[in-house]
This record gives C-alpha cells, sequence and structure tokens, in this order.
C-alpha cells in the first residue's frame, strides 16, 4: 500500500512539472498513438481506460512548434463568378510573413521585405525600408527586381506613400540631413526636399503635400512651398484622408459628447480611448455630413471611399479599452441617401474593409478567433467567402493589391 501511495505522489508531481514545461506533454504509449491519430501539427496527451493503473507507461514527449508558413493547412474559397476578377493580394500573416493570394485561391510566401502600406495604388511595386541599413527600396512585383532609392544611415523611416495616378514616392527619415519631406518621381528620376517637416503619426503624406490635423482643424500644406491651406476648420478632428479622386475627404473626429472626459463611478481610471466619427467633405459642392452610427455602435474605426466616390466602407466599434473592443462591424454607406447596408455578419468582429479595384468586391479582416483570416463580401450577391485559412500563425492583414 506505502508503494502504491508513493507510486501516485510521483506521477502527480511528474504532472504537475510537464504542465510548467513548454513543448512537453505527457503521455502513455497507447494513449500518445490515440491522441496522434487525430492530432496536426504535433503529439498531444491521450488518456486510456485503466491509465491510472499503468502510471509507470507515462513518458514525455516534447512538441515542436509549427513552422510559420503561408500555405493553409485547409484550401480557402477559390475565386469563381465575380470573384474570378478579384487581383491577387498581398498580405501580412502574424508578425513574420509576407504573402500573396492568387486568384485561384492558392497562398505562397513573397520572399521580398515589403513594408505594410507601401504598395502603389495599381499594386505592380512596393516600396520597403531598411532599418538596419537605412535603405529606402523599391521592388517591381512581377519580375522581382529591387532597386535602392536611397541611403541614410541611422535613419529612422518615419512615413512613406505612393502618389495615386503615378510612380511618385514621398518619404520622410528621421535622422536624414538635410531634414525634410523627400520625394522621387520614378519615371523621371528628379528628386526634391521639402522644408516642410513629418507632423507625426495624425498626418498623411502625399507625393503633392501633407495632411495634418491642428488644433484649429485640417490642414494642406503643399510640399512644393509649403503653402499652407485650412481645408476644414474642425477643432476636434484628428485624422483625414482623400478618396482617389480626391473631391472627397474624410475627417476623424471626437464624436459629439466626447469632448468632455466621461463621469466615472468610482475612482478607476478610464481606459478606453475615446469614440470618433466620420464626417465627410465633399469638395465640389462644399456639403459637409456626418456618417450615422448603427444601434449598439458609437465610433468608428477605419474606412475607405469606393472608387468611384459614391459609397463608402465603415467599420463602426463601440469605445473599449482594447481592439477591437466587444463590437465591431463593417458596413457600406452610400453617400447619397446615407442609407447603411451590414457588409459583415452580426456575431463576428469585422476590421479593415478595402474595394477590390473593380469596386465589386470589400475585403476585410475576421477578428474574431485566433486564426483572424481575410473574408471576401460580393456587392452583387451578398455572399461572404472566406480568403485565407492562417490557422494559428494569424492574423491575416491586407497589404494591397497585385
Amino acid at each position: 500500500m506505502l508503494s502504491i501511495i508513493m507510486v501516485s505522489r510521483f506521477v502527480l508531481l511528474y504532472l504537475v512539472f510537464s504542465w510548467f514545461t513548454a513543448g512537453v506533454c505527457v503521455c502513455s504509449a497507447q494513449g500518445q498513438q490515440t491522441g496522434a491519430a487525430g492530432a496536426s501539427g504535433g503529439t498531444t496527451a491521450g488518456r486510456t481506460a485503466g491509465m491510472a493503473r499503468q502510471n509507470a507507461g507515462l513518458i514525455a514527449v516534447r512538441v515542436k512548434p509549427a513552422e510559420p508558413t503561408c500555405i493553409a493547412a485547409t484550401a480557402a474559397g477559390s475565386a469563381d463568378g465575380e470573384l474570378s476578377s478579384l487581383p491577387e493580394i498581398v498580405f501580412s500573416r502574424g508578425s513574420a510573413l509576407i504573402c500573396v493570394r492568387h486568384a485561384d485561391g492558392r497562398t505562397e510566401e513573397l520572399k521580398s521585405r515589403y513594408s505594410e502600406g507601401n504598395f502603389s495604388r495599381d499594386g505592380k511595386e512596393a516600396a520597403y525600408w531598411l532599418p538596419e541599413k537605412g535603405e529606402l527600396h523599391v521592388v517591381l512585383i512581377a519580375t522581382g527586381s529591387d532597386e535602392l532609392v536611397e541611403a541614410i544611415p541611422g535613419g529612422k523611416l518615419q512615413a512613406m506613400s505612393w502618389s495615386g495616378n503615378g510612380r511618385k514616392l514621398a518619404y520622410s527619415v528621421n535622422g536624414a540631413t538635410p531634414e525634410g519631406i523627400r520625394v522621387i518621381d520614378l519615371d523621371t528620376g528628379k528628386r526634391s526636399i521639402s522644408g516642410v517637416k513629418f507632423t507625426g503619426g495624425s498626418a498623411t503624406l502625399d507625393p503633392e503635400y501633407l495632411l495634418a490635423a491642428g488644433i484649429d482643424g485640417i490642414h494642406r500644406i503643399r510640399l512644393s512651398d509649403g503653402h499652407d491651406d485650412l481645408v476644414a476648420a474642425m477643432p476636434y478632428a484628428i485624422r483625414a484622408g482623400y478618396s482617389q479622386s480626391g473631391n472627397l475627404l474624410g475627417i476623424l473626429t471626437v464624436a459629439p459628447g466626447e469632448d468632455e472626459p466621461p463621469v466615472a463611478d468610482d475612482d478607476t481610471p478610464d481606459c478606453r480611448g475615446g469614440s470618433f466619427a466620420l464626417v465627410v467633405d465633399e469638395k465640389r459642392t462644399g456639403r459637409m455630413q456626418q456618417i450615422a452610427f448603427p444601434a449598439g455602435f458609437n465610433s468608428v474605426l477605419d474606412y475607405e471611399f469606393s472608387a468611384d466616390d459614391q459609397t463608402v466602407a465603415v467599420t463602426f466599434g463601440a469605445d473599449s479599452c482594447d481592439y477591437p473592443g466587444d463590437s465591431a462591424r463593417v458596413y457600406m454607406v452610400a453617400l447619397a441617401t446615407m442609407r447603411l447596408t451590414p457588409v459583415s455578419p452580426t456575431e463576428r468582429l469585422s476590421v479593415q474593409a478595402h474595394w477590390s479595384p473593380n469596386g465589386k468586391i470589400i475585403v476585410y479582416q475576421d477578428y474574431t478567433g485566433s486564426d483572424s483570416p481575410l473574408m471576401a463580401f460580393e456587392l452583387a450577391t451578398g455572399k461572404i467567402i472566406r480568403l485565407t485559412n492562417p490557422g494559428q500563425m494569424g492574423p491575416d492583414s491586407f497589404l494591397g493589391w497585385r
């Protein structure tokens, strides 16, 4: 009896130790076979009838973490029907991979070092920064040919942006001499350095101008001569951006009633970042209108205008201490009527909506689970198709079209 008690205590201590050992599971020989038969990506612990009577058969098995890959474990939805016109999508997977989704649904890794948000409007080129060398590169997607644009050793990239209708690239580097926003025309090779300085994360950089939020509203500063225009007098504006045509200016501003701190019931600090509204300023007519919130939402997380300026895709959320909070849903808003049409399901967390170049599809990120795949909403049918399957290697985040 004493020996049985001692063995049981030894087994209990062994199990407790194994729980705190990374990558190690405790299995019986029979249980290991049973668990492995239904598992993927490693060995799992199995338990068989009578295992308590066979403690001597316990063994420790080190589980090797799955290697990051762009190839999905299961096939995602293939492009068919209207989706056959969906271009290839470049996206990041987790923090380690840059991937491309082909039109037929296959995914593979891109070997170049692209940076988020630095794809040209037509998706044919990408600009990226090598921080260890202080180098700016432009790569041609189709051939992989790589061009060194400028080397600024010790410099730190602040912002970079492509022109909407050409091959101009604007960038700001902290530590560069002389200071100022740099612009290069890749067609002609012409370079210029503006005396205008990048003001921070709230500013939008373009090869022609800097769009920045000031205490009195949104300023548009021309890079060629530094001329400053107040384009929207909104004291609580935090960020702004133009549509592709330049006729619509989307402005994120503090939502009504949020300019005063909320009243707390106790001394607990409020960790929310505040709620924001989207105001659309139509430059041609001078009309300015705020997008109404759907029921249950009080903040705008992100937005993107369609190429024809008729509709804006908006992610609505509720102010929260984390991103994207407990509720986040993508809607289409028809600017002529202000009619809201849901894009993503009500029970999911959905963010970062992007229009396809032909305006027929909206791609967004499903942020609900640990995998966070990319999804596609087809406007003509209302059909939702899963585009990627990252599994535990997600999230998958949209970078650009190719």
